[in-house]
């Protein structure tokens, strides 16, 4: 009823133990056609991060972080925190998994090209189980802050602690 499922084993969390939000649940190289031009790597990526529907709760939410060509600078990539604009609501129009319009990979491409790494929330119940909240702050918000944490703790040398946020459309 919520357009869950359809997307690979990687999105499912039934009967895992969520960690403290903020924390990363697993990481896969993402190999999808027609990356943003200057992806060096790709990663799909499952966090916990804060329920905005439910308060005091987790909630497994899926992402992406890009990282531009070249060695990383010596504290790590400057990170544009990405929040996409309206995709759908099922779980298989996650940026994550559907991949890009022309419009986004062409400012993937800009920023990647100006030496940032992207770090990517798909928001609560879009990839992963369960309804997501369309235009709902909380929960958005929760899954891009949460998506950071858990990105800046898994790759400490590759990510810097120095952030642009960037949205448009619902991710504004």
């Amino acid at each position: 009823p919520y357009g869950d499922g359809n997307g690979s084993g990687f999105y499912q969390t039934d009967g895992l133990a969520l960690p403290t939000p903020g924390t990363m649940i697993r990481t896969e190289d993402l190999s999808m056609p027609h990356l943003p031009d200057g992806t060096a790597r790709a990663i799909r990526t499952l966090y916990s991060a804060t329920n905005g529907l439910e308060e005091g709760q987790a909630t497994p939410v899926s992402g992406q972080i890009l990282l531009p060509a070249g060695k990383p600078p010596r504290h790590g990539w400057p990170v544009v925190a990405w929040e996409h604009g309206t995709t759908g609501v099922a779980d298989i129009c996650a940026p994550s998994w559907r991949g890009y319009s022309s419009r986004d990979r062409a400012y993937l491409t800009q920023w990647l090209a100006a030496g940032f790494a992207i770090v990517a929330t798909d928001y609560q119940g879009l990839g992963t189980k369960g309804p997501h909240p369309y235009l709902l702050y909380r929960p958005e918000g929760y899954g891009v802050l949460d998506g950071l944490s858990a990105a800046l703790k898994q790759y400490p040398t590759l990510l810097r602690n120095k952030i642009v946020l960037v949205g448009q459309s619902q991710g504004s």
